[in-house]
């Protein structure tokens, strides 16, 4: 089997980075989890955390820009441009949850991931 260097001098066998030898991730050498070169191509779709995050992204944002110009997102209630109204709405009503959620978030991405 070839081998493939990184950046951090680990060699890995070159199929664990391929897409179909994924299946053979937990054969890999790769350190940590974070520096793990199968990790980089999984999508925020597929990945529990990275959706909970991108969700919460994405209310805070639409809530900011509410803030700022609310005939932005007041104009399209329903649809799928209405999506972004629901998400300022749920961050202006549910204020102190969201914020708890982000916390708990970054804390969980600065000293668990």
């Amino acid at each position: 089997m070839s081998t493939s260097t990184l950046s951090y001098g680990k060699e890995l066998p070159i199929s664990c980075c391929s897409w179909p030898g994924l299946e053979t991730q937990r054969n890999c050498l790769a350190p940590r989890r974070h520096l793990h070169p199968c990790r980089t191509t999984m999508s925020a779709l597929f990945n529990f955390e990275s959706l909970l995050c991108v969700v919460l992204l994405l209310i805070c944002t639409c809530t900011y820009i509410r803030s700022f110009a609310p005939s932005l997102l007041d104009r399209q209630k329903t649809g799928p441009i209405g999506t972004f109204w629901k998400m300022a709405r749920i961050g202006e009503r549910k204020s102190p949850w969201v914020a708890a959620a982000c916390v708990c978030m970054a804390l969980n991405v600065l000293f668990w991931s």
